[in-house]
């Protein structure tokens, strides 16, 4: 009896612990599942992420593409622009007192635009970039005709054209021409215009020009 009752515990006894090693086995299993399904699901947000991050990142790619093609255009443009663009040039504002003025002899080299205007009020509304382009010099060659008008306040008017001109064309040398001799005016009025000239410039940055005579501007 003693002995069917010690082969009956060891059948039990091995038997629980097969039974026990079983669960252990299974809950091993379903834990080694668990820690799976969760290294698949972070891997999944982590991919998605980066999906997301790699979308991100072709938009930005695009957007510099295409600023960079609208770049490159533009420089392109300039570049034709500076290519079709001609030298820097002399821009000479002139009333009717300039038919003796050698131009080729004033600015030897240098290409000369001779724009008509009748007096100083015609010259400010002549000052613009869309008229007058990028000029390296402006030759203010006007005044004359105001005289009979505005007397000894020709030097004004002169003036403002100067201020104007240094204003709308920083990086042009503006040049003002002194007054020429006109029978209707007294000699010593004009000559008091061209002093008033002389005295102007420095404030304006111009450069006061003498003519060596009634037919020729000699450029300083």
């Amino acid at each position: 009896m003693r002995e069917t009752l010690a082969l009956l515990e060891q059948d039990f006894t091995e038997s629980w612990e097969l039974t026990m090693a079983r669960l252990c086995e299974r809950s091993l299993s379903q834990q080694l599942r668990d820690e799976v399904c969760q290294v698949k699901r972070e891997c999944r947000m982590a991919l998605s992420e980066a999906m997301a991050k790699l979308k991100e990142l072709q938009e930005d790619n695009g957007a510099l593409r295409a600023q960079l093609a609208s770049f490159k255009e533009d420089m392109k443009h300039r570049d034709n622009t500076k290519k079709k663009s001609p030298s820097a040039k002399v821009v000479l504002l002139m009333d009717s007192n300039r038919k003796h003025l050698d131009t080729r002899r004033m600015f030897p080299g240098r290409r000369v635009s001779s724009v008509r205007c009748a007096n100083t009020e015609q010259a400010l509304q002549l000052l613009k970039r869309d008229t007058l382009g990028t000029p390296s010099c402006i030759v203010i060659h006007t005044g004359t005709n105001d005289l009979r008008a505005l007397q000894q306040h020709t030097a004004r008017a002169v003036r403002k054209v100067a201020v104007r001109a240094t204003q709308e064309f920083p990086d042009s040398r503006v040049v003002i021409s002194t007054l020429l001799p006109r029978a209707d005016t007294p000699p010593h009025i004009i000559a008091s215009i061209n002093r008033d000239h002389q005295r102007m410039c420095h404030p304006t940055q111009s450069t006061p020009d003498t003519p060596s005579s009634p037919g020729h501007l000699a450029p300083t």
